[in-house]
């Protein structure tokens, strides 16, 4: 029969097991944020892009190096096989700065326009109507009462196909750059999803544009 030390013994190791699983979660969070962060100071303060970023081309390493020296359970990011790397001129990050931040403030009708201003070459029929759609497609992409980006509603891969349709529509030609970076953001948000569907993109990476 089950004694009181049986049942006892019992909760201790749910809760040892519920404990494990809360820390597994803070630790996959952590490195979705460190990926998020390690990506974004590459481009807004390194100036290149890193087109490849699968998770292959990722390491997750102690953060004191072979060496040791980082506090317990602390881990940096390797980033390897610089095979696919686009460097942005000061021009291709300004404009990045400048995008990154429309968005990040919601204000979707300025990313449109600065996506026209942007570009080397513009045919768009339609300005106004291309900052229209690009305005309700920011607002459309936000949730929550607070309205912060969050990779648990905001599916990157088919805003891109929006904003894709959008471009198509009014004959906008984006700069390549953007569409490079698009690129690497779309595997970044596959990465961090596997990671951390709650990710809220802009509230890691607001901050890293004080001093950018």
């Amino acid at each position: 029969a089950a004694t009181s030390a049986d049942a006892s013994a019992a909760v201790r190791a749910a809760a040892e097991l519920e404990a494990r699983g809360a820390a597994r979660e803070a630790r996959r969070s952590e490195l979705a944020r460190l990926g998020l962060r390690t990506f974004l100071t590459m481009v807004l303060r390194h100036n290149f892009v890193h087109a490849d970023l699968h998770p292959g081309n990722i390491l997750v390493l102690p953060a004191g190096g072979e060496g040791g020296g980082g506090g317990a359970g602390e881990v940096r990011l390797g980033i390897i096989d610089a095979g696919l790397v686009v460097e942005l001129t000061e021009r291709d990050r300004r404009n990045f700065l400048s995008l990154f931040k429309a968005i990040g403030q919601g204000d979707g009708e300025l990313a449109g326009d600065l996506m026209l201003r942007h570009a080397r070459e513009q045919r768009c029929d339609d300005p106004a109507a291309f900052r229209r759609g690009m305005r309700n497609l920011v607002e459309s992409a936000r949730a929550g009462e607070r309205g912060a980006f969050n990779l648990r509603h905001l599916k990157v891969g088919e805003v891109l196909l929006e904003v894709t349709s959008l471009v198509r529509t009014h004959h906008v030609q984006p700069d390549p750059v953007f569409t490079t970076l698009v690129c690497a953001i779309v595997v970044l948000e596959g990465l961090g999803r596997q990671l951390d569907p709650t990710l809220d993109l802009f509230s890691v990476g607001l901050p890293l544009l004080v001093g950018a």
